[in-house]
């Protein structure tokens, strides 16, 4: 692509997100995505803007010496750029860029977040998609009992926490991620909330809080003790695939087998937050999968809503990679 043409695709997709723009100014948000690849015109690239830090990732190709060029003279010293494709590459960094390796401060909703665009793991600890859901959590969480599984780094679990939640588990297997939650709820003044860090496999806690127990041999391997209980939110964000000590997450073929247990800690006239972001599952199959599941488990959905992605991730047909469902039982 000739820098012409990227810098009028950039022009082009920063114009259109406008009216977004002013909405989120007004929320207090920093945070958000200036190009959507494909659909936008650059197969494979993305640019995010987290406060000060402009990031821009590939994930099939690298940029050309031109087109890294184009995106230097836009966003000048706030740019870095990491390169995510390659076979058997997490990433490969074509840009020296000491700031990649300081935490740069993000807003969202007025939240504080600490954003890294370098380090172990592969995102800089902020979804940016999910936050219509935080948005949803920030207006629906006041007086709830929350239980965040695959809490990651704590986004869902921090807004929840904001919203005057009455109590928060954030549930993940990543030490470091959770560790940036706990730190983003000091940088945020909320420590004093009922907040609790639970690092375990999601399964083993999932599997107990719902009553089902952990059976088998897997009873015999190491793992945190819960007491059955529920809680009156539930917000199921797990990764595409994980291999756990435990179960294995598989969102194509073996969904249900998170959902059922997950839905079984929902109290009477609850919400589930459940999302899958595998963008060959389509809605209309993922509801279908979540829909028997629940008649399955004895739950019948009573009401199922979704949750679309903000303008800033736009979809050629309606179909976007991020499913958010709001079930209540």
């Amino acid at each position: 692509m000739t820098m012409p043409e990227l810098s009028k695709l950039l022009d082009e997709a920063l114009a259109r997100r406008g009216a977004l723009l002013k909405k989120l100014d007004e929320e207090d948000t920093d945070c958000f995505r200036l190009f959507h690849g494909t659909v936008e015109g650059c197969s494979g690239l993305a640019v995010d803007k987290y406060g000060s830090l402009i990031l821009a990732q590939t994930f099939h190709k690298p940029l050309t010496k031109s087109e890294l060029a184009v995106l230097t003279e836009r966003y000048g010293e706030s740019l870095v750029y990491n390169h995510r494709g390659g076979k058997g590459v997490r990433f490969d960094y074509h840009q020296p860029a000491p700031r990649a390796l300081e935490p740069v401060e993000a807003v969202e909703f007025g939240l504080k977040y600490s954003i890294m665009a370098r380090h172990q793991g592969i995102d800089p600890h902020l979804f940016l998609d999910l936050r219509v859901g935080r948005r949803w959590l920030l207006e629906h969480a006041a007086g709830r009992q929350v239980l965040n599984l695959f809490a990651y780094s704590c986004g869902l679990g921090q807004v929840a926490t904001l919203a005057q939640a009455d109590e928060v588990w954030n549930v993940d297997f990543s030490s470091s991620a959770l560790r940036v939650g706990r730190s983003n709820l000091h940088l945020n003044g909320l420590q004093g909330a009922d907040v609790r860090f639970v690092q375990e496999d999601v399964y083993p806690v999932v599997w107990q809080l719902s009553g089902m127990g952990v059976k088998g041999k897997r009873a015999r391997r190491p793992h945190k003790k819960f007491q059955q209980r529920q809680f009156d939110l539930v917000l199921l964000d797990p990764p595409a695939h994980a291999k756990g000590s435990f179960h294995s997450v598989n969102l194509v073929n073996d969904y249900q087998s998170l959902f059922k247990p997950a839905l079984l800690c929902l109290a009477e006239g609850g919400t589930i937050m459940a999302t899958n972001n595998v963008a060959a599952v389509s809605r209309d199959d993922f509801e279908a999968v979540i829909t028997r599941c629940a008649e399955k488990a004895g739950r019948p959905l009573q009401e199922l809503e979704w949750l679309t992605p903000d303008e800033d991730f736009p979809s050629f047909d309606g179909e976007y990679p991020l499913k958010i469902a709001l079930a209540r039982v």
